[in-house]
């Protein structure tokens, strides 16, 4: 014989709530019985099957965990279901009438609540008490406290029934982020690192009544998005971010974004990450503010900031989090090579589609060999480059620059090569503010590219010389983030050791003092082309004054003046 299958966790939740608002019933009707002398009939009582007790056994149903998460008594669990009841089952509300002796009062108040319930807890009274303090009840305005209206707030209404839900009241200023094993995949070893030093500063006995905050600093923002993504999997915590430019500066209206955030991390099991990065230091206001809602908020906690901040309230964690190393970041290649081997042979494309093309963004300079580097990508994993001519690709006309994009992708993804998106701030630029409908369809346009690079299986490269400008939205889905630095002194004197084909004439070259000369690679790949012109015209090997004169014309067309530091003993 079968075993009969076991309800779902879902199904066995329900079941309890139900029964939990027999009691509340019950004790209505006895109370109506008791004063007014007129036995009232209610449904038979609701027993919870044994298949759902043994589901909530190992998983305890929303209420438990509730009244654990609060702290609630049990006169104030019951006020809680009283204003459930007011929602779930169609006969509470003519209970509240016959119990308050008045059609006008067929709500529950906590005046009712002092009358019904055995178990009498005057401190619900208090705005403090975990009912009205974490708001897991509204109370409408009335004559006295006593005999207001109540009614169950809706995000918890929602948490009870296992219900996803997000507080309604923080919707714009509180984003999910999404956390997965696939973070710990593409995480260097340098930032697995710094990942795990956040498990151990939160899985430490707490010294003080604050969890330590942990501050990341440095001027890469993906890469914190990932270690703290990947800190919190690794706990078993949802992620949320909140950007401090948008914290309330307003002491009334700080406070309950505090309470709601503290309220939601609490429910939702997560660690907030409170980005920092472009707080300008000369908005004293908004510092107080930021310094008050790190104060106030009893939560894990994840500070991402350009220069570090420092804490004096509250224990600190301060970690500086660093571009990855040169053979971690050639690992842009070890992704791209493994990629089959882990998303089909070891199944991790069975989690979801999304996310499993390998995207990169090179910024630097102009100059600094970004498309060189995504040439040499290439080259080295077999593939063509599709270099994409944004001037082709977007249009003035309404829907042409999605059309374009989706050929794009799909003839990529069908030919198998490499997209590389030179100058991508030109296309993947912030969403703006819309005033008009070019705003609304250009927003159109970057949604559409953030969904396709999201769900894009192949490798994409973009290159951009202005990160800032890029929408934030789009750098999360970044897989790798690889900063080009502008060359200093020794690398440009290696660059001009190597610039000049074995073929070239050359005499007396002083690699060290051109090495003096603030060029990018590319500009001085300019400079030695037009030496080399310059010499074959006058009949003579490539010589300092031929790269002199060059140099002179490359700062002409960049309208930069050369310095006697970086020409000193040329000729």
């Amino acid at each position: 014989m079968a075993r009969p299958t076991l309800p779902t966790w879902y199904q066995a939740n329900f079941q309890y709530l139900l029964t939990s608002l027999q009691r509340i019933r019950q004790a209505l009707a006895d109370y109506i019985t008791r004063t007014q002398a007129s036995p009232i009939q209610i449904p038979s009582e609701i027993k919870l099957a044994p298949e759902a007790l043994a589901v909530l056994h190992n998983h305890p149903s929303a209420l438990d965990r509730l009244c654990n998460l609060f702290n609630l008594s049990f006169f104030e669990r019951d006020i809680l279901l009283l204003c459930v009841g007011m929602e779930l089952a169609p006969d509470f509300e003519q209970l509240c009438v016959k119990a308050q002796g008045s059609l006008q009062r067929n709500y529950p108040t906590l005046g009712l609540a002092l009358s019904i319930f055995p178990e009498i807890d005057l401190g619900t009274l208090s705005s403090q008490s975990p009912l009205q303090y974490w708001n897991l009840i509204e109370i409408e305005p009335g004559q006295t406290l006593t005999k207001s209206p109540l009614k169950i707030n809706k995000r918890i209404l929602c948490y009870l029934l296992g219900e996803p839900c997000m507080d309604e009241e923080l919707a714009g200023i509180v984003k999910a982020y999404p956390t997965g094993t696939l973070n710990n995949i593409s995480l260097p070893s340098s930032h697995q690192k710094i990942a795990s030093q956040i498990v151990e500063t939160w899985s430490l006995p707490r010294q003080t009544v604050h969890l330590p905050v942990v501050q990341l600093c440095g001027a890469e923002l993906t890469s914190k998005y990932a270690i703290s993504s990947t800190a919190c999997t690794n706990l078993g915590f949802n992620l949320s971010v909140i950007s401090a430019a948008i914290v309330p500066t307003n002491p009334n209206e700080l406070h309950y974004i505090m309470q709601r955030c503290w309220r939601e991390a609490i429910l939702s099991n997560s660690a907030l990450l409170l980005e920092c990065d472009e707080i300008n230091s000369a908005d004293t206001n908004r510092e107080l503010a930021i310094s008050q809602f790190i104060t106030g908020l009893n939560i894990p906690l994840i500070i991402t900031t350009q220069e570090r901040i420092p804490q004096r309230q509250r224990p600190t964690r301060t970690i500086d989090v660093n571009q990855p190393t040169h053979s971690e970041q050639r690992d842009i290649s070890l992704h791209v090579r493994q990629r089959a081997k882990v998303y089909q042979e070891w199944g991790f494309a069975g989690k979801g589609g999304k996310g499993l093309g390998i995207s990169a963004l090179f910024s630097g300079a102009s100059g600094t060999g970004k498309t060189m580097a995504a040439e040499v990508l290439a080259h080295e994993l077999r593939l063509d480059l599709y270099r994409i001519d944004l001037s082709a690709v977007v249009s003035k006309y309404i829907g042409e620059t999605e059309k374009n994009l989706r050929r794009i992708f799909d003839a990529a993804e069908t030919g198998g090569g490499i997209l590389l998106f030179d100058e991508a701030d030109a296309l993947f630029g912030k969403r703006t503010q819309v005033k008009d409908s070019h705003d609304r369809h250009a927003n159109v346009e970057v949604s559409y590219l953030l969904q396709r690079m999201e769900a894009y299986q192949g490798l994409a490269i973009l290159t951009t010389n202005l990160k800032e400008s890029l929408d934030q939205a789009f750098l999360r889905r970044i897989r790798f983030l690889v900063k080009f630095p502008f060359p200093d002194g020794e690398s440009r004197r290696q660059i001009w050791q190597q610039i000049f084909p074995q073929a070239t004439p050359t005499q007396k070259l002083d690699f060290k003092k051109l090495g003096n000369l603030s060029m990018s690679g590319g500009n001085i790949r300019n400079i030695a082309l037009n030496a080399a012109f310059i010499a074959a015209d006058t009949g003579e090997a490539v010589m300092m004054k031929h790269i002199l004169q060059a140099a002179k014309s490359e700062c002409v067309k960049l309208e930069k003046s050369l310095t006697d530091v970086e020409v000193l003993g040329w000729v």
